[in-house]
């Protein structure tokens, strides 16, 4: 029953991914925006636009540059792929969340996981704008770190070397890269309390190993582009402390991620407490699993970091 059940749920992620290649249609799309010139940049090797610095990102558009040239459809096509690659990544994290913390059957999470991040619109400018792709170059370097994380054997020196590696080329890709030592500690935290953790110390110096990275990567920054935060779509000069428009910015993009956009204010915030009350729900129908109240606590830990950016960066989640 098991095996059919699997299968079951592996026919419908093809289908959902063969449809989704259909709804995309790379082959009928174009460059537009930014695409013009962060690829007319690339074979130049000239990697800083404004105060962007995404030299691996960049090195994509140059590998698709040398194969398709001009043709568009190629370069939407490896965005089509990395968002597959994305998607698959999500599930197996969810799997082996789900395994090792036991909170759900791990197949059925980590397929239900994967098939809604692989139709969700929220992703679509990964999908659908070329240079957007360092948003799914970033999530596959941040989940495979993860996932190195959760090893059963716990962190080896390889892979301690491994999730640094995949942390530069994500700080060298996108600036959500700079989330994952967070979440790493959450996730360190939590296996270490349910005893999961390895019994050396590799786990805590890969966790330290990330926040130096981080660091240095600010320091580089300051060097290099003249910022420690710099975003082609941010104005550091004026940055500023605004805590209610951060909080303001929490809730909208909090629930931004599981209700679509409304033209009614008052429907959005009547669907907000509606997603609000089941997550309550969630939580104290677990409230006796000393193993999922932490687990889960760190999940939605994690998203509201996945958030800073939204919240403090200024990007709008309400209009576009």
């Amino acid at each position: 029953m098991q095996r059919k059940s699997n299968a079951v749920y592996i026919l419908v992620w093809l289908l959902a991914a063969v449809a989704l290649l259909f709804v995309v249609r790379p082959w009928q799309l174009y460059f537009m925006a930014d695409d013009f010139i962060y690829i007319s940049k690339s074979p130049q090797l000239q990697y800083l636009y404004r105060t962007a610095f995404r030299p691996v990102s960049d090195l994509s558009l140059l590998f698709d540059y040398k194969l398709y040239t001009t043709n568009a459809a190629g370069y939407h096509f490896t965005n089509f792929l990395l968002h597959i690659a994305a998607a698959v990544l999500v599930g197996v994290l969810g799997y082996r969340l789900s395994g090792r913390f036991q909170l759900a059957s791990p197949t059925q999470a980590g397929m239900l996981a994967s098939i809604i991040f692989l139709v969700y619109p929220f992703v679509s400018e990964s999908v659908f704008w070329i240079v957007g792709r360092g948003g799914s170059l970033a999530t596959i370097f941040m989940l495979l770190a993860l996932l190195l994380m959760l090893t059963r054997s716990g962190i080896s020196y390889g892979g301690l070397a491994a999730i640094w590696l995949l942390q530069v080329l994500g700080l060298l890709t996108y600036e959500t890269s700079w989330l994952l030592p967070a979440i790493a500690t959450g996730l360190w935290w939590i296996m270490r309390r349910n005893n999961l953790a390895a019994k050396n110390n590799l786990a805590n110096i890969t966790v330290a190993g990330l926040w130096i990275l981080l660091l240095l990567s600010f320091v580089l920054r300051k060097m290099y582009i003249g910022h420690f935060v710099g975003s082609p779509y941010l104005n550091t000069e004026k940055f500023g402390f605004h805590p209610l428009t951060w909080l303001y910015n929490y809730a909208t993009g909090f629930f931004r991620a599981f209700i679509h956009p409304t033209q009614s204010g008052s429907l959005f915030a009547a669907l907000s407490v509606i997603v609000f009350c089941m997550l309550v729900y969630l939580l104290w129908r677990n409230r006796k699993s000393i193993v999922a109240i932490p687990v889960i606590v760190w999940l939605i830990g994690a998203f509201l970091i996945a958030l800073l950016p939204v919240a403090m960066l200024a990007v709008n989640t309400h209009t576009s």
